[in-house]
């Protein structure tokens, strides 16, 4: 699986003393627009969740991507969105359900 992270990324998690990222599917059901999101989280998962992820190692970073996310052709992509102090982690490259 094709995976880059952004140096910005890099920083952030050195920042906050980490060195792992979560990838999950956030489903949010409601009557208008039901579906699964991704969403990214800073940490590894909860020990009893970790069968669920498939873990890789990115320029020193673990990143536990859900074994249900679908990737398209191109990978993962993971970013800073927002601007300043409200800014953190995001991903591009999820088939979205």
């Amino acid at each position: 699986m094709n995976i880059s992270i952004d140096e910005k990324v890099k920083e952030y998690l050195k920042k906050k003393g980490e060195s792992a990222i979560t990838i999950k599917l956030v489903t949010a059901d409601n009557c208008c627009v039901p579906g699964a999101f991704p969403s990214v989280e800073i940490g590894k998962p909860k020990d009893n969740e970790l069968d669920r992820f498939k873990r890789f190692d990115i320029d020193g970073v673990d990143i536990y991507v859900h074994k249900m996310i679908e990737v398209k052709e191109r990978g993962l992509k993971i970013y800073m969105e927002g601007l300043s102090f409200l800014s953190r982690p995001a991903v591009d490259g999820v088939k979205v359900l």
